[in-house]
């Protein structure tokens, strides 16, 4: 069984990043994905934005690994850029496309994996791949295969923009880190969901307080141990990868800009 398919086969088990109970919310509701995002990382999910923008080539081939509502996107395809995206999610997927339907073809949009750019996507195909809040998601093997695609699609002197939740140093750090931001995450959970009771019947009301409440409290319970933030990622980049920046924003975000060597070494 191809790698790809088995991730496939698992995928509700791929939901590990800090935001984990609140994705499925976050997808199900395209229109108000960057709102909430924004909400949950107090601004500096537009930001990362932002600064992805900026790094990114102004021209030659983009690939953008789960590419959620399509805001990047539309930033992206200005000036002389193609881009290519993926999601896994189909609300996500047809929300995007409407979004650029506009940019005359310049930006392509498939509902895949990033598990399957083995078989999408040919060697040294890309001037740059950009991969937001994707990471960690996957488990630490996937992760390893996944930067092995990036470099085998990226072209000499191509760079890969990752943002992502980073774990900070040391255990003090992380643990202070972890009880500041548990309850917040909760807290605003809880909030999005009763958000979408909004003039509700009595009926309704009552199912949701005795049916989906306690289900809900028991998976943020169960998932909040789950999560697995990123750590020192740059010690897992392949041979003929190299990491020239690093930029941290507000929390526990960073930004991370790598570099495929202009010679391969493998």
């Amino acid at each position: 069984m191809e790698y790809a398919d088995r991730f496939t086969h698992n995928e509700v088990l791929d939901t590990t990043m800090l935001t984990a109970v609140l994705m499925r919310v976050f997808e199900s509701q395209p229109s108000r994905y960057d709102r909430d995002m924004n909400l949950l990382t107090m601004g500096a999910h537009g930001r990362i934005h932002g600064a992805i923008v900026a790094k990114a080539p102004s021209e030659g081939k983009i690939c953008e690994i789960g590419c959620g509502d399509g805001a990047l996107l539309v930033r992206l395809a200005g000036g002389r850029r193609r881009v290519v995206a993926l999601d896994k999610s189909e609300e996500m997927v047809e929300f995007a496309r409407k979004r650029v339907a506009g940019l005359d073809g310049r930006v392509e949009i498939d509902r895949r994996t990033a598990l399957e750019m083995d078989r999408l996507f040919a060697a040294a195909e890309f001037d740059c791949v950009i991969a937001c809040l994707v990471f960690s998601e996957l488990t630490a093997d996937e992760q390893d295969w996944v930067l092995t695609e990036c470099r085998r699609i990226l072209k000499p002197g191509g760079t890969l923009l990752l943002a992502d939740e980073f774990r900070p140093d040391g255990w003090l750090m992380n643990t202070i880190s972890w009880c500041c931001c548990a309850p917040v995450h909760f807290l605003t959970n809880i909030w999005l969901h009763m958000r979408r009771l909004s003039t509700p019947s009595f009926w309704r009301t009552l199912y949701y307080f005795v049916v989906e409440m306690p289900l809900l409290l028991l998976s943020a319970v169960v998932s909040l141990p789950l999560v697995r933030p990123l750590h020192d990622l740059s010690r897992k980049l392949p041979i003929g990868m190299t990491l020239i920046e690093q930029t941290k924003f507000r929390g526990n975000l960073q930004l991370l800009e790598i570099m495929k060597l202009a010679k391969d070494t493998v």
